[in-house]
């Protein structure tokens, strides 16, 4: 037996599958791999970006019937992604706080969805996120009480979108509120599963703000049966900064007794802030161009009708849009000059 024969026999006594990739050798340069490799692959296949993270955490948060989700998210130097989900649903036991970042554990055992984002409900959403992440646990769960989320990334193993400061822009189509422009970024991907879900009320921004929002909501009764709603009975700033440290809310002391001062804006969830025609100053108009060709056709008709009584007709009529304005140009001429 040569050696590297000696070192597989080695392995497999020694029960290291983990070292060992291939369950067959089916030769010609074909193997079968075992079953630990090949879920370890296609989890990683279904994460790729820290969105696609973000995402997953999302849906857990909708799957377990919550109706807050909180997302607190800040970027370390330039190679650290820190986001931290919480929301008032179901909840995890803490007995289970390390298994659900296993493979194929799942509460949803006779119920897989799939939704406009994908299949989700195989137990593997978690799984595949601690395979990129640097760090990934429940920091607070319980039954019935919501449950809180930390998930830290190295962006030189798992990237993100490179420019996250772009929104991308509201506009109405066919009555219908949709998202245009920007790329698919952390706002967009929010954005996106928001409009998809207008019964969540989804709140995103920084430690502080998301720290001041939860603190806010908590007082007016908001969060009451959540674990969340004790951010109302906290009455200083360094019992604040420690509780909310134990959500994974990162505050620094001056920011947490900013906090508990009311000092800082809390936020509105987005579906308010962002796809509400009222208290969004920047809703840009945008006319298919369908509707576009319809309008500059009755147009036409309307005013050829008009202009005959003068013996003009309509040789030129152009269209064109520009933010919440439209722009006709007509041009007449002699009905007897033309012929």
């Amino acid at each position: 037996m040569d050696e590297r024969k000696e070192l597989v026999e080695f392995l497999k006594k020694a029960g290291e599958d983990e070292l060992l990739t291939i369950e067959e050798d089916l030769g010609e340069g074909f193997y079968r791999l075992n079953i630990k490799e090949a879920e370890k692959r296609q989890a990683k296949h279904d994460i790729r970006s820290v969105e696609d993270a973000l995402l997953e955490l999302l849906r857990n948060s909708r799957d377990a019937k919550a109706t807050h989700i909180f997302v607190a998210s800040t970027k370390k130097g330039s190679d650290l992604r820190e986001i931290t989900v919480l929301d008032d649903g179901e909840g995890i036991p803490p007995s289970l706080w390390e298994k659900v970042f296993e493979p194929r554990v799942t509460s949803r055992l006779f119920d897989l969805i799939e939704d406009e984002f994908g299949i989700h409900g195989r137990g593997m959403a978690l799984y595949a996120i601690k395979l990129h992440a640097k760090e990934s646990r429940v920091m607070l769960s319980e039954p019935g009480k919501g449950c809180s989320i930390r998930i830290v990334f190295d962006l030189k193993e798992i990237p993100e979108r490179k420019d996250q400061s772009v929104k991308p822009k509201l506009v109405r189509e066919k009555g219908e509120l949709r998202l245009k422009g920007g790329v698919k970024n952390i706002w967009r991907t929010l954005l996106e599963f928001s409009l998809s879900h207008p019964h969540l009320q989804i709140y995103h921004g920084s430690p502080a703000e998301i720290a001041a929002t939860l603190r806010e909501l908590s007082l007016k009764g908001a969060l009451d049966g959540s674990f969340l709603s004790e951010a109302a009975i906290w009455s200083t700033g360094s019992e604040a900064r420690e509780r909310f440290a134990q959500w994974g809310i990162i505050l620094s002391e001056r920011n947490a007794y900013r906090v508990i001062g009311g000092e800082i804006d809390s936020l509105e969830p987005l579906t308010q802030s962002f796809f509400s025609l009222e208290k969004e100053k920047k809703v840009y108009l945008h006319i298919d161009q369908e509707d576009l060709e319809e309008i500059k056709e009755k147009t036409r008709e309307i005013v050829e009708e008009i202009a005959g009584r003068y013996f003009l007709t309509v040789t030129q009529l152009n269209i064109s849009q520009k933010g919440k304005k439209l722009h006709l140009t007509i041009s007449l001429e002699d009905i007897e000059e033309i012929g």
